[in-house]
């Protein structure tokens, strides 16, 4: 995938942000899933992206809204040690402290492969097919240092605070981001 970017774009630098943008699915650079991945993040710079009002937190904070306005019930801060299955359906989910939570629906925020290994309905030979999934990390990862202030740009002349308003990616070229992946 690393030459279909060299093939359609000319810039070292954006072709190693498209990449890297991709890689967060947890693809790598010679995946051919990543060309999807690829393509998705090169729409940003065609149609722009959006932020919601209020940050990206707000995205969770109106999911949970939303979920108790139906009845629903969010439990935060509590390690699930099985999704209980009966009779092909979801019935609860057993908690590390052995409490038992009854539901119909349960939404999970792990990797998939972490959310199917709790599942206790599966038998021997599907249970076996998805240990041997190769599905990549399934996550990004930042890195936020304890520091004073935001960095400021030399080479930005504004003096708003609109250059914090970007992602930042300190990188020069693919071969930087293979040698890194």
């Amino acid at each position: 995938m690393a030459e279909l970017l060299k093939h359609y774009f000319s810039s070292p630098k954006l072709q190693a942000a498209i990449a890297w943008m991709s890689v967060q699915s947890g693809t790598t650079l010679d995946e051919p899933f990543g060309a999807m991945m690829r393509a998705w993040f090169v729409t940003y710079h065609l149609s722009g992206a959006a932020h919601p009002r209020g940050g990206v937190g707000e995205l969770t904070q109106s999911l949970v809204r939303l979920i108790r306005e139906y009845g629903g019930q969010v439990v935060t801060n509590a390690e699930v040690s099985e999704i209980i299955v009966g009779n092909g359906r979801v019935s609860g989910v057993r908690l590390k402290s052995r409490e038992i939570v009854s539901t119909s629906r349960v939404v999970s925020a792990v990797h998939i492969q972490t959310t199917l290994r709790l599942i206790n309905a599966f038998d021997a030979p599907l249970r076996k097919r998805i240990e041997q999934l190769n599905l990549g990390n399934g996550m990004g990862m930042a890195l936020r240092l304890a520091v004073s202030e935001l960095p400021r740009y030399t080479s930005y002349s504004r003096a708003d605070s609109s250059q914090h308003r970007a992602l930042q990616l300190l990188m020069p070229d693919l071969q930087y981001l293979r040698k890194a992946h």
